[in-house]
């Protein structure tokens, strides 16, 4: 299928792929990305490794609750009753 010389071209291009691939990564680390939600009330500033730098809340979402806030993971079941 390949002879030796072939074969030995494809591997060196295959180093050559996996070198700059890493160069990509590397200089990615360094590159912040920032989001917001809430109308920008809340910013995260992260690297493209997934590395969070920052994080930012508005003062004026601090000590705010909202009404009909829940716990995580509590349910309310409607008790029905048995068919007589």
């Amino acid at each position: 299928m390949f002879n030796k010389g072939q074969l030995a071209g494809l591997m060196k291009q295959a180093q050559a792929m996996q070198d700059n691939l890493k160069k990509a990564q590397d200089e990615l680390a360094f590159v912040e990305v920032t989001a917001e939600s809430g109308g920008g009330l809340v910013k995260v500033t992260m690297t493209c490794k997934h590395d969070v730098k920052r994080i930012e809340i508005d003062p004026q979402l601090a000590g705010r609750r909202q009404r009909h806030a829940r716990r995580p993971g509590r349910r309310r079941f409607q008790r029905r009753r048995a068919p007589s």
